[in-house]
């Protein structure tokens, strides 16, 4: 697969260099085998038995949770030890594993299913587990091992949007039943856009734009609301975020405008445009402004939008019987389900900030808060890779207040991966901090 993967044998890597290639190879295999999988089973919920899902006693595991142990093991194979502008982090990283230890403990006394438990610990599992990437790489070398995996993806990507976007009927891959290749998901749109920032940053790097923006787009084609707020229009306003920060625009002596830049910054008009003039039809645009007014207001997603309404509401109401604590992991919530006329029982509120305050109270946000700012605090100017993988945390985070975000093993493997590579990108993979406190225009590799 491109550089990366010519870079790295399959036998046991003996160097440095080649420690390196070897990680950035399973990540780029992790890609790949996560978009692959999103593509073929584009709800969760909905993954047939196979290579992608299977069970171990009475705990449900994906082929993500392997690949997070790939990916750590590779790490660990470039003899990392503990950098000391990341202390800080491992500590809150601890204490954080500490106290939802106890809540697992508080839950599983309350009767909560060890199934449940462990998928709502799955975030911190694939912290400590994708740890040891903190010293084996750092930001930029994921950023060319994401931009591989998009080169490598962009074929099945464009047939699945295709089909998803026109409303054709998706079909069974052989061999993978219940899939359903070309149906809307919200997760695909989520992880296109983690890869299509990865291709922005890597150009970025070389102080140019990169015709891989358009791929946020690519939330268009489904019809998750949280998807085009999220990954489309916040992603677009971050990738000029990042060009202006790596002077892609070029500096007080030479002003240019790179057509990429251009192209982007007015794509998601002109392709509405020309759907309209082609079709005679409104969808397109329908879509993303009721994607906007949807989310925001409520008013016209009567099921969804009434079913988080309520499901949020009941959350504030435990909240409120004990804030401070909480109430355990595996503790949910209930709404009313306007088809069947009867109160009914789920793990998520839909917002993170919400689900950690009914199981971890008050302590375990202060806890979570303080394991995030010590991530992405220490530098005043960030480098280009440390400003992509903060923004691609910040898009799935902000999907996150929409969503059950650490209950889907796939945006958790989405945060867990970019807040373990924010915390990489300020240091080198020989544990020293990256001197990134300069005024003056950063000059990447």
């Amino acid at each position: 697969m491109g550089d990366t993967l010519r870079r790295a044998r399959l036998q046991k890597p003996k160097g440095p260099r080649e420690r390196r290639a070897f990680v950035c190879f399973a990540l780029t295999l992790s890609f790949i085998a996560l978009t692959a999988e999103t593509l073929i089973y584009p709800s969760q919920n909905l993954v047939g038995p196979g290579v992608f899902s299977f069970s171990v006693g009475s705990f449900n595991l994906r082929l993500v949770d392997l690949l997070v142990v790939f990916v750590g093991a590779a790490a660990v194979l470039t003899k990392p030890s503990l950098p000391t502008a990341a202390r800080s982090f491992f500590w809150w990283l601890a204490a954080s594993i500490a106290y939802t230890g106890i809540a697992a403990y508080v839950g599983m006394s309350n009767g909560a299913a060890a199934g449940i438990i462990f998928t709502q610990f799955r975030f911190l599992l694939y912290l400590v587990l994708l740890a040891p990437l903190i010293r084996a790489v750092d930001g930029g070398d994921v950023l060319r091992a994401g931009s591989t995996a998009l080169k490598w993806l962009a074929v099945p990507l464009l047939i699945a949007g295709v089909m998803s976007f026109a409303n054709t009927n998706p079909f069974t891959v052989p061999g993978f039943p219940l899939s359903t290749f070309g149906a809307d998901g919200g997760d695909i749109g989520s992880i296109v856009g983690m890869l299509a920032l990865c291709s922005v940053g890597k150009r970025a790097m070389e102080g140019k734009a990169s015709w891989a923006a358009l791929w946020l787009l690519y939330p268009l084609a489904s019809n998750q609301r949280a998807s085009i707020l999220c990954t489309s229009l916040l992603g677009l306003i971050l990738v000029l975020v990042i060009w202006i920060s790596a002077g892609v625009f070029g500096t007080k002596e030479r002003r240019t405008f790179p057509l990429p830049a251009a192209i982007t910054i007015c794509a998601a008009v002109a392709l509405l445009c020309l759907f309209q003039l082609l079709t005679g039809k409104n969808e397109a645009i329908a879509r993303v402004v009721d994607a906007v007014a949807g989310t925001f207001g409520g008013q016209g997603k009567a099921a969804s939008a009434d079913t988080r309404t309520q499901s949020f509401a009941y959350a504030v109401d435990l909240i409120g019987q004990n804030p401070w604590i909480g109430h355990g992991m595996g503790k949910g919530v209930q709404f009313f389900d306007i088809f069947t006329g009867r109160m009914v029982a789920t793990d998520s509120a839909h917002d993170f900030l919400a689900d950690v305050l009914v199981r971890g109270g008050i302590v375990g946000l202060v806890l979570a808060g303080f394991l995030f700012l010590s991530a992405v605090a220490g530098d005043r100017v960030w480098s280009v890779p440390r400003l992509v993988w903060g923004s691609i945390l910040a898009t799935v985070l902000a999907k996150g207040l929409l969503e059950p975000a650490f209950d889907k093993y796939r945006l958790v493997f989405l945060i867990a991966l970019s807040l373990v590579l924010v915390v990489a990108s300020r240091t080198r993979p020989d544990g020293a901090a990256l001197n990134t406190r300069k005024k003056t225009a950063p000059r990447w590799r």
